[in-house]
């Protein structure tokens, strides 16, 4: 459960403290903080991504940002299950997308777009997209729920589904938020949680992500 702690903490401390102590972790203990970054420097470096992501760890949470877009992402506690795939060879930094095994899978998501997209556009190219990945994919809890995140105004959606995937019933969640021509896209795999915990899951990495893009915008 340390990912859902680190995720859920990250949010809360960013939102208490606000941009000034996001920069650096002044009240984290330095070694932690240290290993930290020891951790996203060692993932950067195994993974080549250096020209494309940046180290922002925070306290003792391993986490990188994408320079193109201000994506966040939380490595992995086994870092070797995290990996970073750039899905545009004409341009690897317009569509990146970062995956770890929390829970099952994770996946977060950032891409360009022709024209920026609303929310349910954003949310129908996900949800085509997830259905490359699950099969016998079954809404879960209604149909995908709009809204904006009450700080910045920004639309959200998010959606919760049931399905198979590698022969295993899962329980899957998908959020979405655009920002300009920027579109973010989180998903949570898992053959265990519950829609509950996922939608937990789900809400605090929108608003960590969200967070982190105020704080990007105003640099």
């Amino acid at each position: 459960m340390r990912f859902l702690r680190s995720l859920a903490a990250a949010a809360a401390a960013l939102l208490l403290c606000g941009p000034a102590m996001a920069a650096g972790p002044s009240d984290a203990d330095a070694r932690e903080n240290a290993a930290a970054r020891a951790v996203a420097d060692a993932t950067i470096s195994r993974l080549g991504v250096g020209g494309y992501f940046e180290n922002v760890s925070y306290d003792d949470r391993p986490m990188l940002r994408h320079k193109g877009s201000g994506m966040i992402c939380i490595v992995d506690d086994d870092s070797k299950d995290f990996s970073i795939t750039l899905g545009r060879a004409d341009a690897p930094a317009d569509d990146v997308t970062c995956a770890g095994a929390s829970f099952g899978a994770d996946f977060s998501r950032a891409y360009k777009s022709a024209r920026p997209l609303d929310i349910d556009e954003a949310m129908q190219a996900a949800v085509q997209a997830l259905r490359t990945q699950i099969e016998d994919l079954k809404t879960e809890g209604g149909p995908p729920r709009s809204a904006r995140e009450p700080v910045s105004g920004t639309p959200v959606a998010f959606a919760f589904f049931t399905g198979r995937r590698a022969g295993k019933t899962v329980t899957v969640s998908v959020g979405v938020f655009v920002i300009g021509d920027w579109t973010y896209v989180q998903e949570f795999i898992s053959p265990d949680e519950t829609v509950k915990t996922l939608a937990i899951l789900a809400g605090a990495w929108m608003e960590l992500g969200l967070l982190e893009m105020r704080k990007f915008d105003a640099r």
